[in-house]
């Protein structure tokens, strides 16, 4: 994306916002399961994902899209970090505990304790 011109700063930033508020869950699982390195949880939610694309709609249709709007809600929304650490139910998406939500967790804590590391002047290995 280029710059928006200096008239209209904000124009990307609304669009972008806008879109992400109105994700669709197919598409937010589709992200996730490039990213899975589990390929039980990977082949559920492309099963799913197949299942909700499927014409005619049906019941298996409903359940389906409903399953991965609970999974992936449109919000955006991710487990949290509380002080009992990350607690949630085994399953995929970014509300669950599954072996992606641990790689990005531990991504986070690494790259926070690096930051703060390197601001406070410590030295580690």
């Amino acid at each position: 994306l280029r710059d928006p011109s200096p008239q209209f700063p904000n124009v990307l930033r609304r669009r972008r916002c806008r879109c992400q508020r109105r994700r669709r869950p197919t598409l937010t699982g589709r992200a996730w399961s490039t990213m899975d390195p589990n390929p039980t949880t990977r082949t559920f939610v492309e099963d799913l994902i197949r299942q909700a694309a499927s014409f005619p709609p049906s019941d298996v249709t409903d359940a389906a899209v409903s399953e991965l709007t609970s999974m992936f809600p449109p919000s955006g929304r991710r487990i949290g970090f509380g002080t009992a650490g990350l607690r949630s139910s085994m399953t995929p998406g970014p509300l669950g505990m599954n072996d992606l939500t641990v790689v990005q967790a531990t991504q986070g804590l690494a790259r926070y304790c690096s930051e703060h590391r390197h601001r406070e002047g410590g030295e580690g290995r």
